[in-house]
This record gives structure tokens, sequence and C-alpha cells, in this order.
């Protein structure tokens, strides 16, 4: 585990596609109230478009669902 905060744990992890160790970001949903939840999304939203050096690029988001609701948000 790279570090925790805030209802998400960062750990450290090797994306095949591209060939390189990323960081990935999970975010448990369950623990976020609606605004929460949708600040997350804008900031994925906003890490998709963005293309510059000295920014940490987005690679892939995935979504975990367990039997009930969709808990965990994976941000590569």
């Amino acid at each position: 585990m790279i570090g925790s905060r805030w209802k998400a744990a960062c750990v450290q992890g090797h994306y095949y596609v591209v060939l390189l160790q990323v960081a990935i970001k999970i975010i448990d949903k369950s623990q976020l109230d609606s605004a929460n939840l949708q600040k997350v999304y804008r900031e994925v939203d906003i890490m998709k478009q963005l293309d510059h050096p000295h920014i940490i690029k987005l690679y892939q988001v995935r979504h975990s669902y367990s039997l009930s609701a969709e808990t965990q948000l994976c941000v590569l």
C-alpha cells in the first residue's frame, strides 16, 4: 500500500496494457454521500481529459460490484 486517506487507498500495481508500474486508487463508494461521489466522478472526468508531462496520466477506471451494490471505484 502506498497510502490511505479519505475513504480511499492507493496501492502499487502493474498495468499490462502499457507495461508500466502504476498507482491504483481504490475508493470505497459505499462510504461516500452523493455529493462527494459526484466530486469523485468529476475528478475522473477531468483527469480523462488531461495530457501533460507533469500531471499523472489516467489510464483506466473500473467499477467493482457486490451482490447488493456497486462498491468500489478503481482508478489507474
